[in-house]
């Protein structure tokens, strides 16, 4: 017996971050706190404090991309933009394509949530139906299509 399971988010590329208003684009900052607020354009911003960025590694990297899931599912967003450069830290020792592959992996894995028999609330699931991955490099771009059939 074979068991498909559909991916839960589209995952796309991007060469610059989109400036539609329904798009929370996150940033990644060296504050020891997150917070989300509505930019002077009306876009989402939700900044993701991660302390110093040498401190980071790959566990905590797992984390960050959960946490901003679950950020996005917080604040209702439907789309949601990051730039993977901010996703490589000094101390991952990883290539940009097992980066990607690393985000689109804990990208789904914290969208995920087992629905199928309970009853759907008026507002919806308020799950993220969309992450665009601002990236230029084919291998990121492998690694993010690799990362999400893993996830």
């Amino acid at each position: 017996m074979t068991i498909t399971i559909k991916p839960t988010l589209k995952i796309s590329t991007a060469s610059k971050l989109p400036t539609d208003k329904n798009v929370a684009i996150v940033k990644i900052t060296e504050e020891d706190h997150s917070l989300t607020y509505l930019t002077a354009k009306g876009q989402h911003e939700i900044r993701m404090g991660v302390g110093k960025r040498k401190d980071m590694d790959r566990r905590k990297l797992i984390t960050l991309v959960r946490d901003i899931v679950n950020s996005a599912k917080a604040q209702k967003a439907k789309k949601v933009a990051i730039k993977l450069d901010e996703l490589n830290f000094p101390n991952v020792k990883a290539s940009h394509k097992e980066v990607a592959e690393i985000v689109a992996t804990n990208l789904e894995m914290a969208n995920y949530a087992y629905n199928s028999h309970k009853t759907p609330p008026k507002e919806g699931w308020g799950h993220v139906t969309e992450v665009i991955v601002v990236t230029g490099e084919a291998a990121a771009k492998e690694g993010l299509k690799r990362g999400q059939t893993i996830g």
